[in-house]
């Protein structure tokens, strides 16, 4: 996507504060780039998916859409803006949530079908995972009646928190400590009995004090890695706490 292109994906309306992964697909090395796109493509193909689906496309033209957007984005300057000033904001106006953005931009891009086509001659955009379609297209079936936009929200927040889960999972995989995360991931869900938690706690040599110190520390982990994955598309502090809401309200 050439600089001619550029406004069929307008980037304007965000601001220069920190913006990590935006700013590592938008301005870093080519390398750096491209494992921040994979990062935001795993993130958002799964909602973009549903926001296509719900826009009438059939299955595999949406999964090609999704494929020709990122692509574009991958390939051009669809980013290039990110980092500049949008004159039009008033003094303390709050910028657009990207992804918002990227929501519109999507909506632009279904409907220059030329630009489309180019597009998806291109290579696909890494993280889109096919094998995912038919869950999906299960979740869309048992959700009808949801509104686009909260479809899409949910479909992001989860995407959120299992990336969010992968980046702690790997945290403790440094550390040697998979077997840890993998006893404590489970205590995080519903429904766990009183002996598996005796029996974990024997199998990590803790008392139930400290098995349940240990349990609400990962808990504590978990969250800031939520956190930190929201983050590298936010601007500022109070749009990581609305969008940390936002989540909380998607998966409600």
């Amino acid at each position: 996507m050439n600089s001619t292109s550029h406004d069929a994906i307008s980037v304007s309306g965000f601001v220069t504060t920190s913006w990590t992964l935006v700013r590592q697909a938008a301005q870093g090395g080519e390398q750096h780039s491209r494992d921040a796109w994979e990062t935001l493509a795993r993130r958002y193909w799964r909602p973009l998916y549903l926001h296509c689906r719900q826009r009438g496309d059939p299955p595999d033209v949406a999964e090609d859409r999704v494929q020709g957007f990122f692509a574009a984005l991958l390939d051009g300057e669809g980013l290039a803006g990110v980092m500049e000033d949008d004159p039009s904001l008033q003094d303390g106006a709050q910028p657009r949530l990207f992804r918002s953005w990227l929501r519109a931009s999507m909506d632009n891009f279904r409907r220059d079908e030329h630009r489309r086509s180019h597009a998806l001659k291109r290579r696909p955009a890494q993280g889109f995972d096919p094998r995912d379609v038919s869950q999906l297209e299960a979740d869309m079936a048992a959700h009808a009646a949801e509104p686009m936009a909260r479809s899409f929200d949910r479909q992001w927040a989860s995407c959120v928190l299992d990336q969010a889960r992968e980046i702690l999972r790997d945290r403790y995989l440094a550390r040697s400590n998979v077997e840890r995360f993998d006893i404590f991931w489970l205590h995080l869900l519903p429904g766990v009995a009183v002996s598996d938690r005796s029996a974990h706690a024997a199998a990590l040599g803790l008392g139930p004090e400290a098995f349940a110190n240990a349990v609400s520390k990962f808990r504590r982990e978990y969250g800031k890695a939520i956190d930190d994955v929201v983050r590298e598309t936010t601007a500022n502090e109070s749009d990581v706490k609305s969008e940390i809401l936002r989540l909380i309200e998607a998966l409600a």
